[in-house]
């Protein structure tokens, strides 16, 4: 219902939405005359004639606005206008205060009960409907941004319930390539629920142990949704012993395939052979790989050869792979980018350099990637995840 500012100028072109308006005040003469002002601009009027009935009848009632007299029986305006506005905690309810008081102190007290506005006594009848008009438009906004505010916790809410059935699904899957070894360590986390890190290890009934690591373009259930198919090739072709070649020509056609443009996937493959004397390796990509002697602290750095999977058509793919000796207590470091991009407060990044000190300062361990972990919250100086984070030991004696 649209109705006209004043009931005598029924020309005037401003016009509002009719609102159910909660008048409280002990005074007749003032709510009758009100009553008539309101209801004939179109409003519906509730009265109450005490702070505590205006309390009672703003819950049963739930109106658009309230008009409050201060001096009243019982409880008193102010005392009402506070507790209304406790009720009122999730909804915008403006409360107008009416009163004869025109003092700096009585009206700063209107304000500091909770009160939106004022309005003084004798009325000015275009002056109310203006103020009503005003607020109505201040309620409804606020109510719209609320209601769009609940909309969004319920699809926030919905889709963190969504992603964690998803990385319930993504990890179930994907552990079923990370077959526990005596010569391989690893440390895995992410920075979202999901993301694009993936690592693998099988071991064949030949006893060779086949390795993946890779690391998707981007964050998320975007850079997640390549894992699973990735994972599955690479688990079915490793079990049949097809070469590191092999495999990684079979992931790259794959990515290419199913991923956009922009998407691709840095990759180190490498397979162990059963006595431990070398280990092939594919690498695309990915950070430079670390080979070290635990005795005698000699340390080899190896370069990514190739671009990462999912980018080239199968005619420029490369698939040649690098065959390196091992001797006993020979350490290799394989990992993503996050590891070496972690900033600290300057926005100075970890590095290679760092990593490769840490790494010859712990040579003498099978194992090292527990201190390159606590060295790299250290430098940071926070242990949330700037990017996901995966490291790999890969080992020629068994971590006792």
């Amino acid at each position: 219902m649209t109705i006209i500012n004043s009931p005598t100028d029924a020309n005037n072109d401003t016009q509002q939405t009719a609102l159910k308006i909660l008048l409280a005040d002990d005074d007749a003469d003032s709510r009758a005359y009100l009553n008539v002002l309101l209801t004939s601009a179109g409003h519906t009027i509730i009265e109450a004639i005490n702070g505590q009935q205006a309390i009672d009848r703003y819950k049963e009632e739930k109106p658009d606005i309230v008009l409050m007299d201060v001096i009243m029986p019982i409880v008193d305006g102010y005392s009402a206008t506070k507790t209304i506005k406790e009720i009122d905690k999730d909804e915008h309810t403006p409360v107008l205060f009416i009163t004869s008081l025109t003092d700096n102190d009585s009206l700063l007290k209107c304000i500091d009960a909770g009160g939106d506005d004022f309005l003084t006594k004798p009325y000015n009848a275009i002056l109310l409907y203006a103020k009503l008009n005003a607020h109505a438009r201040i309620r409804n906004l606020t109510r719209g941004l609320k209601n769009k505010n609940d909309l969004l916790d319920y699809f926030r809410t919905n889709t963190e319930r969504e992603y964690r059935i998803a990385e319930r699904v993504f990890s179930k899957r994907l552990a079923i390539g990370q077959i526990d070894s005596p010569f391989v360590k690893y440390h895995f986390s992410s920075m979202a629920i999901l993301n694009g890190d993936i690592f693998q290890c099988i071991t064949t009934d030949s006893g060779d142990i086949y390795i993946l690591l890779g690391d998707f373009t981007g964050h998320g259930l975007a850079a997640a949704t390549g894992t699973l198919p990735v994972s599955d090739t690479f688990i079915s072709l490793s079990q049949k012993n097809q070469s590191i070649s092999t495999i990684a020509s079979a992931l790259n056609a794959l990515l290419k395939e199913i991923l956009p443009a922009d998407m691709f996937c840095a990759a180190s493959l490498m397979r162990l052979d059963k006595d431990k004397k070398f280990i092939e390796i594919w690498s695309g990509g990915l950070p430079d790989t670390f080979l070290i002697n635990t005795k005698n602290q000699a340390i080899k750095t190896i370069t990514s050869q190739n671009m990462p999977l999912g980018i080239l058509s199968e005619k420029q793919f490369q698939s040649k792979t690098q065959t390196f000796n091992l001797t006993p207590n020979d350490c290799l470091y394989l990992y993503t980018d996050g590891i070496t991009e972690t900033m600290d407060e300057n926005n100075e990044m970890f590095g290679e350099d760092r990593l490769k000190d840490i790494l010859i300062e712990f040579s003498h361990e099978c194992n090292a990637i527990p201190k390159i972990l606590s060295r790299l919250i250290d430098f940071s100086n926070t242990e949330d995840h700037q990017d996901d984070l995966s490291i790999v030991c890969i080992s020629t004696l068994p971590d006792e």
